[in-house]
């Protein structure tokens, strides 16, 4: 039970952030080099290692995988929702039930960090 608050209390912080307009210091409190390796571990089967959402395991699932290159899309989702996602699992935001929880797994810097390896794989033009 405290595990699950103190996620609710850092993604809650995150939206606050964002709400206030300061993103920059969102972005700057994940480190996506120190997630490559949890990425590849426990999200690369389903979303792929360069993120498109094609990795293996995720072409057996009933709902594709997000894309995480697709900036379009990447943009619609805040910090606060991927970090509940990660957390929570798929559930946690009216996603696919194929998307497994996290939060007993990963710290809180471990999901920041994920996020902002998640978000590395938008390369604007």
């Amino acid at each position: 039970m405290k595990r699950f608050i103190t996620y609710e209390f850092v993604c809650g912080v995150i939206g606050g952030m964002l709400l206030l307009g300061i993103a920059s210091v969102v972005q700057a409190a994940g480190d996506a080099a120190a997630a490559k390796e949890n990425y590849r571990e426990l999200c690369a089967k389903c979303h792929g290692e360069s993120g498109k959402g094609d990795g293996p395991a995720g072409a057996t699932l009933a709902t594709k995988p997000a894309d995480y290159t697709d900036c379009a899309h990447l943009q619609t989702s805040s910090d606060k929702d991927l970090c509940a996602v990660i957390s929570d699992g798929g559930p946690a935001r009216k996603l696919s039930k194929d998307m497994a929880p996290f939060g007993d797994v990963l710290e809180e810097k471990d999901i920041l960090d994920l996020i902002a390896y998640i978000r590395s794989f938008c390369k604007k033009p």
